[in-house]
């Protein structure tokens, strides 16, 4: 028979990925191998990580988007490109290009933050909430393979910025793209 997916002895009932041994994939009896196994390769970009970008973090973690994974012959995945300067793209850099999730947000973490964003504790304060985002949802589930990234998001960073993460590589590279956001500009550039 097949184990409960709520842990009830946890504070709340957060979704056990595996069985007490640990050697049983939940996501794969729910959605099936094929599903959950590309799930688990997706690349994908979450812009921002305030309320609504935390809930989805954590309904990421629990469906094992992104932990990525090995192909067949037990290599690692090499498909993703290089920017338009032929530096790596930012998947690349990041060691997720097999599977993972790029959070980018700007702002950091404020006390009025914290009854609504189930990811953030009071010492958090004053920490840019994607880099806390990423490490607390690794806890959720370690086997999630992610990078937090401060940078605006935006046509002038882009242009002025060299160095600028969000390169046409990165886009190329991404399978998805989730915006939890509240700035008009951020969200016009994601869109465009």
């Amino acid at each position: 028979s097949m184990e409960p997916l709520i842990d009830l002895s946890l504070p709340f009932p957060f979704i056990s990925l595996n069985d007490s041994a640990g050697n049983k994939d939940v996501c794969e009896e729910i959605y099936g191998k094929e599903i959950a196994d590309e799930l688990k390769r997706l690349k994908v970009f979450v812009v921002g990580a305030g309320a609504i970008g935390c809930e989805l973090l954590k309904n990421f973690a629990f469906m094992n988007i992104g932990i990525g994974q090995e192909k067949a012959d037990g290599k690692v995945s090499n498909e993703s490109g290089n920017n338009y300067k032929g530096q790596p793209s930012l998947w690349k850099q990041s060691d997720i290009e097999n599977g993972g999730l790029v959070v980018t947000d700007m702002d950091h973490i404020e006390r009025s933050n914290l009854n609504r964003q189930l990811l953030f504790r009071q010492h958090h304060v004053g920490q840019p909430k994607s880099l806390v985002a990423v490490a607390e949802v690794q806890k959720l589930n370690p086997k999630m393979r992610a990078a937090g990234l401060t940078q605006k998001l935006s046509a002038e960073e882009a242009v002025a910025e060299v160095t600028y993460p969000f390169s046409p590589g990165f886009w190329n590279d991404t399978d998805v793209v989730v915006t939890a956001l509240d700035n008009v500009d951020a969200r016009m550039y994601v869109d465009g």
